[in-house]
């Protein structure tokens, strides 16, 4: 090849920029794994954080506002900080769009999970169980509450079969709530944080949880 020919081959390789991101901006955080970037609101790809206002069970028997600590941890690390974000599945209108996402050049998943603010997705990916594995026997994050007994991430109680009590952590404790409790239709159980399902209530009442006030 002559110079010529040589100088225009490097000219359009150069000329050829690198594969630009899907989103990148400030998140605004909402949740532990999920924000709004780029005036689009996504959830991280293989990841699963505590809802606000979701409350998790400690090792001592009592609750805290887990909700609030992921969603703490994510708005301290990306704080005034860009975040370039691929989308591995479009949202629609009943779902969020899925992405995977760096900060300073590293995988924001891998650190949400591996600060112990997050849990690996497991249906979605393996590519955090690990991370999720070291952050959790290093005590890191949540998990140095004791937030996730073993009973509950087995979740060996389902939905229907006559085992439709609710068991759901609040700020005011574990309560149990039955087909006739006002709360029940707006109650969602998240057995990976901690709440689960009871068959009766003397069950509940003897895991330790209490029928609500009112």
């Amino acid at each position: 090849m002559n110079h010529f020919f040589k100088a225009i081959a490097i000219a359009v390789t150069c000329a050829i920029p690198a594969q630009a991101a899907d989103l990148v901006g400030v998140p605004k955080v909402d949740n532990g794994d999920s924000f709004v970037i780029d005036r689009e609101k996504v959830r991280l790809f293989g990841v699963n954080a505590p809802n606000k206002r979701q409350y998790c069970p400690d090792a001592s028997g009592g609750v805290f506002d887990c909700g609030a600590k992921s969603a703490a941890y994510l708005k301290r690390v990306t704080r005034k900080e860009e975040v370039s974000c691929d989308v591995v599945e479009p949202g629609d209108a009943d779902t969020l769009a899925l992405v995977r996402c760096t900060l300073k050049g590293k995988d924001l998943g891998a650190r949400v999970v591996g600060a112990g603010y997050g849990q690996a997705r497991l249906a979605e990916s393996t590519d955090y169980a690990t991370i999720q594995k070291e952050a959790f026997f290093a005590e890191n994050g949540l998990w140095a509450f004791g937030y996730v007994a073993l009973e509950t991430i087995e979740n060996p109680i389902p939905a229907g079969a006559g085992c439709d009590i609710k068991g759901n952590l609040s700020k005011t404790g574990r309560l149990y709530h039955t087909t006739s409790s006002r709360w029940y239709g707006r109650t969602n159980i998240r057995p990976e944080f901690g709440e689960r399902w009871f068959c009766s209530e003397r069950e509940a009442t003897r895991a330790g949880w209490r029928a609500p006030n009112g």
